[in-house]
């Protein structure tokens, strides 16, 4: 009976992101070091203090060429942990979950393809749209916990 559980202290095999067929543009990001960063200040707000989202972006020659968008809240030990990332590298804005902060495995989800620089704009728009759903989202699961 010994062998029953042989395979008890392997890992689980998690899909590898990088074979996975994922929509990509043509659209290729300039090296950051030669971008300026700052932080988005168009952000939804939470009216909970235990949920925020934060924002990043680079531009280049005034351009947006990337940014990078995170829904968070407060865990009972009083860490931020993320619950919803976008970025938009690998040629298409992309949103990951995250399950008590750590990346859940799954395939990010495309919210927009990128095919030049001026695609960022409009997927930065898009992806503050869906930031918002999410936001929503882990508002009310927040609240629902809180009541019970």
């Amino acid at each position: 009976m010994g062998g029953l559980n042989k395979n008890r202290n392997r890992k689980k095999h998690l899909p590898n992101m990088e074979d996975a067929p994922q929509p990509a543009g043509q659209y290729v990001l300039p090296p950051r070091e030669k971008c300026e960063e700052d932080v988005l200040r168009a952000m939804p707000s939470s009216s909970n203090a235990r949920v925020r989202t934060v924002g990043r972006s680079w531009r280049q020659a005034g351009r947006l060429v990337f940014f990078f968008l995170g829904l968070q809240y407060l865990d009972e030990h009083g860490e931020w942990l993320n619950y919803f990332t976008i970025d938009c590298g690998h040629g298409h804005a992309h949103g990951h979950r995250y399950v008590n902060g750590e990346r859940d495995g799954e395939l990010p989800e495309t919210i927009c393809v990128l095919n030049q620089v001026s695609d960022v704009t409009n997927a930065l728009r898009l992806s503050l749209s869906r930031l918002q759903q999410e936001k929503t989202i882990l508002e009310s699961q927040i609240e629902v916990k809180s009541n019970e």
